[in-house]
């Protein structure tokens, strides 16, 4: 159930009429972990962070660090998988 409710909410996030993250084509949503944890307020961070790590590990999400000073995390879904 956490996992799905992430999915749903980075989809929402996802959507180009609220992001213009957009990078290779792909349009990619950034939140640090206070962030999340600000949107799913009923959750700890530890518990965001396990969930996060396992629909990472299961290829669902797909996320990328940029490799300036703020490292600076960015998450998409991997539709294709998600179909």
């Amino acid at each position: 159930l956490n996992e799905a409710i992430i999915l749903q909410q980075v989809h929402y996030w996802l959507d180009p009429r609220l992001n213009k993250n957009i990078f290779e084509e792909t349009y990619w949503v950034h939140n640090t972990f206070d962030q999340w944890e600000q949107q799913f307020a009923f959750w700890s961070k530890k518990t965001i962070m396990r969930a996060i790590a396992i629909l990472e590990d299961a290829g669902l999400l797909i996320s990328f660090v940029t490799r300036d000073f703020k490292k600076t995390k960015y998450y998409t879904l991997n539709y294709g998988i998600l179909n």
